[in-house]
C-alpha cells in the first residue's frame, strides 16, 4: 500500500515537473486566471512580454481584462470563452506594465471543475506586433505599386496640355502690353505652374526608373538641405540643431533621391511648428546591424494618433486644401524602400515626431 502510495507521488511530481518545463521553456506568454480574470500563474515569457520585472510586478492589483486596450475586443473574447469554452487564434490589442500598446494572438481554454463553481482560462499569448508591421508593409507597397502606374498615366496625359497653356501664356506676355491683361495672364500662368508643379510630384511618385547608386557621406548630403532651408526656417523662429556623428561610414545611396526625403521630411517638420521651435537632426551608424540612422526630431503639434496609420498613405494630408500634395511622406517611403532600407516614426500629439531612417551599408544587387 506504502509502495503504491510513493509511486503515485513520485508520477505525479514527474508530471508536475514535465508541465512546469514545458510552461517555463514556451517563448509564447502563458497566463493561467481564475474565472474573474486575476492572474494564478504566469511564465517567464508573459512577465517578459508585459515588461515587469518578476511575478509579484505581474500579479500586482491588475487581472487579465486590464490588458485589454478596448472593451469591445475583451467582451468579445469573453463572450465566445463562455460560449465555447475556448478561443483560437484571437487578436487583440494589449496594454504593457508601462501602457506602451502592443498586437498580440490568443489561444485561450476554459477549464471548469467538476461542480462548475470555478474555473480557470489558460491564455497562450503570442506578440505578433512585427508580423502586424511586415503585413502593413506589404499592403502599403501593394498600394503604392498600383496608384503609381494610375498617377503616371494621369500625369502624362495632364502634363503635355499643361506645358502648352504656359508657353502660350509666356508668349502672350511677351506680345501683351495692356496692365490688365498682364494681370490676368501671370495669374494664369502661375496657377499652370502649380498644377504643373503637382503633375511632377506624381511622376516622381511613380516613376520606377533604375537608381544609380554612389557612396556618399550622410552627413555632407544633410547638410546640403539645410543650407537650402535654414534662412527661411530662421525666419520663422525655427531652429535646425545637427548632430552628426563622425565614425558614420561612407553610404550607397542615390544622393538626390536621399536629399528629396530630408528636403520633405523637413519642410513637413516646420509646418508642424507654429511659433518657433528646433528641428534636429542626427546621424548615428549602428555597427551592430551595419546600418547608418537619420533621425529628424521636431518640436511641432506631432500627429493625432487616428491618422498615425496613414501617414504614408498617397494623397494623405493635413495641410490646408493648396498647401500640398500629400504625395511627401509616401515619396519618401518609396525613395527608402528603393535602398533597402527602413523609414518609421514616432509622434506624441503636442510634442512633437521624430522620423528615423535606416539605411543598408551593403551594396544592393541588381
Amino acid at each position: 500500500m506504502i509502495g503504491h502510495l510513493k509511486e503515485s507521488q513520485d508520477e505525479v511530481r514527474t508530471s508536475e515537473a514535465k508541465y512546469r518545463q514545458i510552461f517555463e521553456g514556451s517563448k509564447d506568454g502563458i497566463i493561467v486566471t481564475d474565472c474573474e480574470g486575476l492572474v494564478v500563474d504566469v511564465n517567464n515569457a508573459g512577465i517578459e512580454l508585459f515588461g515587469c520585472k518578476n511575478r509579484r510586478e505581474f500579479k500586482r492589483n491588475v487581472t487579465i481584462h486590464d490588458f485589454f486596450v478596448h472593451q469591445e475586443a475583451r467582451n468579445n473574447f469573453l463572450v465566445r470563452m463562455e460560449e465555447q469554452g475556448f478561443v483560437k487564434d484571437f487578436e487583440a490589442l494589449f496594454r504593457k506594465r508601462d501602457n506602451s500598446e502592443f498586437e498580440v494572438l490568443i489561444t485561450a481554454t476554459l477549464q471548469r471543475n467538476e461542480h462548475k463553481q470555478g474555473c480557470l482560462y489558460e491564455c497562450i499569448v503570442r506578440d505578433i506586433s512585427e508580423r502586424k508591421s511586415m503585413e502593413m508593409q506589404i499592403r502599403q507597397a501593394e498600394k503604392l505599386a498600383s496608384i503609381g502606374q494610375l498617377a503616371a498615366g494621369v500625369a502624362h496625359e495632364i502634363n503635355n496640355p499643361l506645358s502648352i497653356i504656359i508657353g502660350y501664356t509666356g508668349l502672350l506676355l511677351k506680345e501683351n502690353q495692356d496692365a490688365e491683361q498682364t494681370g490676368d495672364l501671370e495669374i494664369i500662368r502661375n496657377n499652370a505652374g502649380m498644377c504643373k508643379k503637382i503633375v511632377e510630384d506624381l511622376l516622381n511618385f511613380s516613376r520606377q526608373t533604375d537608381t544609380s547608386f554612389e557612396r556618399a557621406d550622410i552627413a555632407e548630403t544633410v547638410a546640403s538641405v539645410i543650407d537650402v532651408l535654414e534662412g527661411e526656417f530662421s525666419g520663422k523662429g525655427i531652429e535646425i540643431i545637427t548632430d552628426f556623428a563622425a565614425d558614420v561610414p561612407l553610404v550607397p545611396m542615390s544622393v538626390d533621391k536621399i536629399r528629396q526625403v530630408c528636403l520633405n521630411l523637413m519642410i513637413n517638420a516646420a509646418q508642424a511648428i507654429e511659433r518657433g521651435g528646433t528641428i534636429r537632426v542626427a546621424t548615428r551608424y549602428q555597427s551592430r546591424e551595419n546600418k547608418v540612422l537619420i533621425t529628424f526630431t521636431d518640436t511641432g503639434c506631432g500627429i493625432p494618433c487616428k491618422i498615425q496609420h496613414k501617414i504614408f498613405e498617397p494623397f494623405f494630408t493635413t495641410k490646408e486644401p493648396g498647401q500640398g500634395t500629400g504625395l511627401g511622406t509616401s515619396v519618401s517611403y518609396g525613395i527608402i524602400e528603393e535602398h533597402g532600407g527602413e523609414i518609421v516614426f514616432s509622434s506624441e500629439e503636442g510634442r512633437g515626431t521624430t522620423f528615423r531612417i535606416l539605411l543598408p551599408l551593403e551594396e544592393r544587387s541588381k
